[in-house]
């Protein structure tokens, strides 16, 4: 019998629009994040003498659960973290301090992208709010302009789009496309600068009428969120993302 003759054919399951479009942004997702877990599971199947990936999954799964860390970030911080520098603790003398604190509920839509420590220039949607499911996978991953967080970036300031629908960077552009399909024509993007003056991301708000927006205090308290967050970051990669390395250090059967 012929493989694809009718009765060879299993019933076809008939999707949505919007079930179909759920499960194909699900798999993207998925091949994001899959390629830098690879890497941090060899890595630590070479440092501690794992049995294989599978546990090397595990013991990342371990960390990331224990203390509340996504597992990508975990991976990544495997990646490009410096190697243990004793036996016993990973960051040997480091102090731990008190978070800093900010917020500010602002905005029709808001995204935040967090630059990222594998690959240079990115940007990684951390956090939105509303925003459609296919402009969240459209902006999943920000390698470049002419997305207004990555034209933030670049520039080291804040940038205004007034109207999406007119901007010559944006129009024909996918982003573009996937900003007005979610019904955003104004872009506000900021930079969060940390204290030494690098970028760990940015702050991007959205209104669904073009033109004039932000008042002069609003861009400023917003800056002002931008580099509260920028601080919190520094703060969470130095203390609860090291925490998760030491996990994995002391729980490796070479650890500890």
């Amino acid at each position: 019998m012929c493989a694809d003759s009718p009765a060879a054919v299993a019933p076809a399951r008939e999707y949505g629009a919007e079930e179909t479009s759920g499960e194909l942004f699900g798999l993207r997702a998925k091949a994001r994040t899959s390629g830098i877990i690879g890497i941090a599971q060899g890595i630590l199947v070479a440092r501690y003498g794992l049995p294989g990936p599978a546990a090397a999954f595990a013991l990342l799964r371990a960390g990331s659960q224990h203390h509340n860390v996504p597992l990508r970030l975990l991976a990544s911080a495997v990646v490009t973290a410096p190697p243990p520098r004793t036996a016993r603790e990973w960051f040997p003398g480091r102090r731990h301090t008190a978070p800093p604190f900010g917020a500010l509920e602002f905005a029709e839509a808001a995204e935040i992208h967090l630059s990222d420590a594998v690959q240079d220039e990115a940007l990684l949607m951390e956090a939105h709010h509303g925003l459609d499911a296919a402009y969240r996978d459209c902006l999943a991953l920000v390698t470049g302009p002419p997305a207004v967080c990555a034209r933030a970036r670049a520039a080291g300031r804040p940038v205004t789009v007034p109207d999406g629908a007119a901007d010559p960077e944006l129009a024909g552009h996918a982003v573009g496309r996937a900003a007005l399909a979610a019904g955003s024509r104004v872009l506000y993007a900021t930079p969060m600068v940390t204290e030494d003056g690098g970028c760990s991301g940015v702050i991007c708000v959205h209104r669904s009428e073009p033109g004039a927006w932000l008042a002069a205090g609003e861009a400023a308290a917003l800056d002002s969120l931008a580099r509260d967050l920028a601080a919190w970051r520094s703060w969470y990669r130095r203390t609860v993302v090291q925490d998760a390395l030491e996990y994995l250090h002391a729980h490796g059967p070479a650890g500890g």
